[in-house]
């Protein structure tokens, strides 16, 4: 849920620091992937400051946790064994779960904030 969250804000905040019109903005970047939307807003906030590198640098790797949790975190456990959810792997998932909701509510909180500033800004 945090991903994609995150992945919305990004488009609405991109979408309201750009000089176009708003409608025209977010149909050109509505299919974008969480990793494009974060390198245009990144190239884009130079002259804001919004995120620091460092927030970018994270950014990037949310794409990255994103996709394991889309595409890769199922599949390490789900055909260990019929009882997957007594095995390592399973655990392991289960711990990542945790660190990454962590480290995603953390973010997520500093771009809602973002997003309604520049959103009130913006009107």
């Amino acid at each position: 849920m945090f991903c994609q969250i995150i992945e919305a804000n990004i488009k609405i905040i991109y979408t309201n620091l750009v000089d176009k019109n708003k409608q025209v903005v977010w149909k050109e970047i509505e299919k974008d992937t969480l990793g494009t939307i974060c390198k245009k807003l990144e190239a884009l906030d130079n002259k804001n400051k919004l995120l620091t590198a460092d927030d970018y640098y994270y950014l990037h790797l949310v794409a990255g946790i994103r996709n394991h949790w889309c595409h890769q975190a199922f599949i390490n456990f789900l055909y260990t064994s019929n009882d997957f959810e007594n095995t390592s792997a399973y655990k392991a998932e289960s711990t990542r779960l945790e660190s990454d909701h962590a480290k995603l509510s953390r973010i997520y909180k500093v771009l809602e904030d973002i997003r309604v500033k520049v959103v009130r800004k913006a009107k």
